[in-house]
């Protein structure tokens, strides 16, 4: 796995791209680390409204070769769910909508990183695969409760069969990615998909994220407290004002992200 940080201080959006090899997607203990540490230092980005983590991979064969593992650098197995869970909770945290952008086959651990994004939109190609059950373990992070969340729970566990992997329209239709859309138009429709968040209140935005994110850890009544919380503190920011007069005046909002 190759990380490539693709950034400008000024800029709204952000591009993390992730090169990946053919067969399993191990991560290494200096890809956990940068990961990581990319994704705490954007998460106090005042200016930033979306970040695109793109993930590609080369074409493998149906069953990913697992030798890896008999050779893992890291023979710790309790270092290894820790950094594994550090990197996805640092991706989920992240403020703004982190949309991943998904070509060619993904397992494991590749695949757990794209499950703690908020939006994916895959390329007809795309496959995905965790391989739990072939290895004799669990999952090492949280993909499991993940694709529970973002898919039906009878599906999910189907999906940990060994040897399954689930397609691309399996996915829209299960609702474990958001869109599937041709190879070749995969990069404009994910721009197109990203500028339309980018032009929408920011801190709004973060709000939504924060209510449901932070909602799932709550009960009912606690997570609907947190929702009126949120939207008390919008109420007097000069982006709801914008919001209001630009309604009233019928143009488009021009907001500011305070």
């Amino acid at each position: 796995m190759t990380i490539v940080l693709e950034d400008r201080d000024d800029s709204a959006v952000v591009r993390v791209r992730l090169e990946l090899s053919a067969g399993r997607h191990p991560l290494t203990q200096e890809n956990a680390d940068r990961l990581e540490q990319i994704f705490n230092d954007l998460s106090v980005r005042t200016n930033l409204r979306a970040v695109m983590l793109m993930v590609g991979a080369e074409a493998s064969p149906g069953r990913a070769d697992r030798s890896v593992l008999a050779n893992d650098e890291d023979k710790n197995t309790h270092a290894a769910i820790a950094r594994l869970r550090r990197v996805c909770d640092s991706i989920e945290a992240c403020p703004v909508p982190v949309i991943a952008v998904i070509d060619g086959p993904l397992s494991d651990d590749a695949c757990e990183l794209v499950l703690a994004c908020h939006i994916r939109i895959a390329s007809s190609n795309a496959r995905f695969s965790l391989s739990e059950n072939q290895l004799a373990r669990v999952s090492i992070d949280k993909g499991i409760q993940r694709l529970k969340s973002v898919e039906r729970q009878r599906v999910a566990v189907e999906r940990m069969r060994e040897g399954d992997h689930v397609m691309a329209d399996e996915a829209l239709l299960s609702g474990m990615v958001n869109r599937v859309v041709p190879r070749e138009t995969l990069l404009a429709e994910a721009e197109a998909f990203t500028c339309e968040v980018t032009v929408q209140a920011p801190l709004a935005i973060r709000a939504c994220l924060q209510a449901v994110l932070g909602g799932t850890e709550l009960s009912l009544e606690e997570g609907l407290e947190l929702e009126a919380q949120l939207f008390s503190s919008l109420f007097a920011t000069e982006d709801m004002r914008e919001g209001t007069s630009a309604f009233l005046e019928k143009r488009s909002p021009v907001f500011k992200g305070r």
